[in-house]
This record gives C-alpha cells, structure tokens and sequence, in this order.
C-alpha cells in the first residue's frame, strides 16, 4: 500500500518539486523569496512612519506590516489587534453559544493563514476583521444579558421580600 502511495505521488508530481520538499537550496522560489526579504528587511526596519495601506505587496506579513504602517502603526496595530484575540478567546459566556464558539474558530483558522501571508486585507482580512467583530460583539451581548439577569434576580429577591413584610405586618 505504501509503495503504491509513492508511486502515484511519483508519478503526478514532477521529480524536481519532490526534491525540493527535502532540500530547499535548489528552489529557486524560496531563494528568491530569501533575497527579497533580505532586501526589504532594512527598508522595513528602518520605516517610522510608514507608506499606508495597499502601496506594498509580499509574502511577509511582517515586511507588509512593517513597510505599510511603520513602527508606530506597527505597535498600534499589533497592540489593538492582540487585546481584540485576547478578549475573543479569553471570554466565557455562562450559555453555550454555538454561534460564537464557530467565530472563534473562524477566528482561530485566520491567525493560522496570518503565519503564511499577511492577512489584514482582501478576502482573509474580511475573514479576520469579521470574526473579530462579531465575537467581541457577541461578548458585549451576553455581558449585557447577564446584567440584565441578575437586575431580574435581584428585582425578584426585592418583590419577595415587600411580600413578605406586608404578609408580617398583617398579622
């Protein structure tokens, strides 16, 4: 079963991008890849302010971050960014909300492509930007319901208690 695995793995792959997968020094796409960042690595360091949105485009989310927002974009970004997860994933509502436990999946599926590619715009950027929006929208939804649960509660244990006063006063 194995040999057969091999062979139609042989046989639908060419033999060179087979070998690449165990040495990588003869791929010219990663060696490309390695000398443009080598390039662009002091552009990216060295950018304080940065160039904006939509002006750079590279497999590097750090070069693209970096080259587009600069270092003070950059420390923003990432700081809003890493307390918007941080809430997401870090919250636990008291029901199980289906809904929300599948954003954060979607969620958590976005941060595994930010490690291939930058991701903060196009189709994984809406991806990212949506699952985040809506699980700290429904964070806020279920803190708010909570709330109100326990106003109801307490509301209740009041009305309990006046009853309970005007039955003893009767007597």
């Amino acid at each position: 079963r194995k040999s057969k695995i091999l062979s139609v793995l042989y046989f639908y792959f060419p033999t060179g991008l087979l070998q690449t997968l165990s040495d990588i020094s003869t791929d010219n796409s990663a060696n490309e890849r390695q000398i443009a960042f080598g390039l662009l690595i002091n552009d990216a360091i060295s950018e304080l302010i940065g160039k904006g949105f939509g002006g750079f485009d590279t497999d590097s989310a750090f070069l693209v971050l970096m080259i587009e927002l600069g270092w003070f974009g950059a420390i923003t970004y990432v700081s809003g960014f890493a307390l918007c997860v941080f809430l997401v994933l870090t919250f636990k509502s008291k029901n199980d909300d289906l809904f929300l436990s599948i954003v954060r999946a979607m969620l958590i599926k976005s941060l595994f492509f930010l490690l291939s590619a930058p991701t903060m715009r196009g189709a994984h950027g809406v991806m990212l930007w949506s699952s985040i929006g809506i699980s700290l929208a429904g964070r806020k939804y279920h803190q708010i319901m909570e709330k109100r649960d326990e106003a109801i509660a307490n509301q209740v244990v009041v009305e309990t208690d006046e009853l309970t006063n005007k039955s003893a006063n009767r007597l």
